[in-house]
């Protein structure tokens, strides 16, 4: 079985190759998923919106497509005969991951821009150890060795991106340099596209929800929120053990609803997509809400007053409005020792709050204590030194191509 399918990676590593002869359109950009991968979802309506020059095509992996075409985008199955041409013609590839959620087979010749999702603390690609152990049960240095890694994990490992998006100087040397093991001067330093939302005035946020994003959406900005005085949004960090926050943590649904019932304030808990383990039925608490998991949580943060969270990166695109953060790091020694690689000390690089379990969360809560970051410009200047540099994504693009 093994053998067989590293005939059929090899076949695709060939076919890869040969795609490189294809004639390209500068002008058609492929972007991956529009579903939940905040930035790919927000650069390409803007693309869509203000660059009609650019022919944008969003290829997915599922039915998703359907939904897309919806909202009025240009949106084809991978493996249709529109998504197969688009993929072999498309002059430049924007993922969010990797170039596996367009058409990896069919990427050779294409400018591959990443965007990532996120500039967190965690270990990712050829950063992370432990995932490549967790993973593939081979060291990275055994991996960058190995003949039979460079075939079967090229797209996950070995493909590097042309260009790739950080946020500053000092992220692109001690964080995104390294993972994507390209030099310093093919990123592009600027904002996240799914960060501008955090910076429109509340008619144009309006204005986008109602034309981009789901019903519940609008009803929960419109209708829900605005009847309490204070809302919790609760975003805990992927598990590569796929253990559960919220069990794991302690989270008491029924004391947790009582304390924000005498408080007035709503608690909503959005758990990461890829979370295998749910919450109980919160449909019969009157202070708690679950978000869909799937759906794009950046046009909802605007409405928000204090983010609850763990390691997760969402922490450094929150401290952007300057708003309350409480950190919930209630498994810290697991989480470093057993789970994920921290790229830069916990307790340096995320100052706040902090809760080390439910009793001491529910205290932060019921005593209404401060939680603003008050070392929030050291941390903006390490993560976010070129967020408002003007610079244009579209047109840095344009200029590598």
């Amino acid at each position: 079985m093994e053998y067989a399918k590293f005939c059929l990676k090899l076949t695709g590593y060939i076919i890869y190759q040969l795609s490189k002869l294809f004639p390209r359109n500068r002008n058609k950009w492929c972007f991956d998923d529009l579903q939940h991968l905040g930035n790919s979802r927000f650069f390409y309506i803007d693309v869509h919106e203000n660059h009609r020059e650019i022919t944008a095509v969003s290829i997915t992996r599922d039915r998703s497509y359907l939904k897309l075409r919806q909202l009025g985008f240009n949106a084809f199955h991978w493996l249709s005969p529109a998504g197969i041409y688009h993929s072999m013609t498309a002059g430049v590839y924007i993922a969010t991951i990797d170039t596996r959620q367009i058409n990896p087979y069919l990427s050779g010749g294409v400018l591959y821009v990443n965007l990532w999702h996120g500039n967190g603390l965690k270990a990712c690609v050829w950063n992370s150890e432990k995932s490549a152990m967790t993973t593939y049960g081979k060291t990275l240095e055994q991996i960058a060795r190995s003949p039979f890694c460079k075939i079967s994990l090229f797209y996950t490992f070995f493909r590097k991106p042309d260009l790739a998006l950080s946020t500053s100087p000092f992220l692109t040397e001690h964080l995104f340099a390294p993972q994507f093991r390209i030099p310093k001067d093919r990123f592009i330093e600027t904002n996240f596209p799914r960060n501008a939302v955090f910076f429109w005035k509340k008619d144009r946020i309006m204005d986008f929800i109602r034309r981009y994003e789901p019903p519940v959406t609008l009803e929960l900005v419109r209708d829900i929120i605005p009847r309490y005085a204070k809302t919790y949004i609760y975003m805990p960090t992927w598990r590569d053990s796929g253990s559960d926050p919220i069990a794991d943590a302690g989270i008491d649904l029924e004391r947790l609803n009582g304390q924000l019932q005498a408080n007035n304030e709503l608690f909503i808990l959005k758990l990461h997509h890829l979370a295998k383990h749910g919450v109980e039925e919160t449909s019969h608490y009157s202070h708690i809400i679950t978000l869909d998991r799937q759906s794009d949580v950046y046009t909802l943060l605007p409405f928000t007053d204090t983010l609850i969270t763990d390691y997760s990166s969402i922490y450094y695109d929150y401290i952007l409005m300057d708003r309350e953060i409480i950190l919930f790091s209630f498994d810290l020694d697991e989480y470093r020792a057993t789970d994920r690689e921290l790229m830069f000390d916990y307790e340096q690089y995320t100052p706040g709050v902090r809760a080390k379990n439910f009793d001491e969360l529910l205290l932060l809560i019921k005593n209404h204590i401060p939680c603003r970051v008050a070392e929030r410009d050291r941390i903006m200047k390490c993560f976010w030194e070129s967020f408002d540099n003007g610079l244009d994504i579209v047109r840095e693009i344009k200029n590598r191509l």
